[in-house]
């Protein structure tokens, strides 16, 4: 599972979308959704919304849990 480095921010090790949801559990891996743990597309972090995207972040610090 990757967290960002000083918050409680959870992303799906397949796709990279932020998990505010219960997310799906492969051994030591955290998945958005079925799709992402199969290793398929998804569209978990399909939006239309740009003010729900932070463009201030120019990096993730992303930590292993």
């Amino acid at each position: 599972m990757a967290r960002v480095k000083g918050t409680k921010m959870v992303i799906c090790d397949g796709c990279g979308v932020e998990i505010t949801w219960t997310p799906v559990v492969r051994k030591t891996r955290v998945y958005c959704c079925q799709e992402c743990a199969r290793g398929m597309p998804c569209e978990c972090g399909d939006t239309d919304d740009v003010d729900a995207v932070d463009l201030r972040m120019g990096r993730w610090d992303l930590l292993p849990d």
